[in-house]
């Protein structure tokens, strides 16, 4: 089956017909794979290519600097997580990945957990981060909307939980490997328990989404 691409521009600028269109594509390929391709969504080239150099440089540090920015307690939710630590549910094999994690922009103000700033290691890191942060969230709270007209409610209905919601933000490094563990795998098959995930396109192949067929 091949993976429906959908321009956002459809539904941010469409006529009333074109966003039920586009409404309707994207519910159809979450019913039947839980994944689409988007184009058109704002977040270009530039954006993508200083996002993608500033988290390069992180994880270029020495493990030792990247260490620096474990934040004991929250299980991965804030700051760095070290190679091997993560398992998707069920496996026993650690995935073979490591990666950074922050959570809404404004954590602080709403009496969550902090995020951890960046800025001592990579310079302007922190203020990147949170310039793609808002960008990506705003076009997934669009994508809602257009879930919403799908199944036949108003398409604010989201607006005020995705307001109070606890997005997070991670980048992933899958460090190459010279000889493969037996066991080992990049990520394992997994389902995503959040609401919606925004993925980019990454820097290698790998990607799988399987079907019900």
């Amino acid at each position: 089956m091949q993976l429906p691409t959908l321009s956002l521009q459809k539904w941010t600028h469409g006529s009333p017909e074109e966003q039920i269109a586009f409404s309707e594509e994207l519910g159809s390929a979450f019913r039947s794979l839980g994944f689409a391709a988007i184009e058109d969504h704002g977040f270009g080239s530039a954006d993508r290519e200083q996002l993608y150099a500033s988290v390069q440089q992180f994880f270029n540090l020495d493990e030792a600097a990247k260490r620096a920015f474990i934040l004991e307690g929250a299980k991965g939710q804030r700051g760095f997580t070290p190679f091997g630590v993560e398992h998707a549910k069920g496996e026993t094999s650690a995935d073979l990945k490591e990666f950074f994690q922050w959570g809404p922009m404004n954590a602080e103000e709403r009496g969550l957990r902090a995020n951890v700033n960046v800025n001592s290691a990579v310079e302007g890191m922190d203020e990147v981060v949170r310039a793609a942060y808002l960008k990506l969230e705003a076009i997934g709270n669009e994508l809602m909307k257009a879930v919403a007209l799908h199944i036949g409610v108003n398409r604010e209905y989201f607006s005020e939980p995705l307001a109070g919601g606890h997005s997070i933000f991670r980048a992933i490094h899958y460090p190459a490997q010279p000889e493969l563990p037996e066991d080992g795998i990049r990520a394992a098959a997994h389902e995503d328990i959040n609401l919606i995930t925004l993925l980019m396109g990454a820097s290698a192949e790998g990607l799988e989404v399987i079907s019900e067929g």
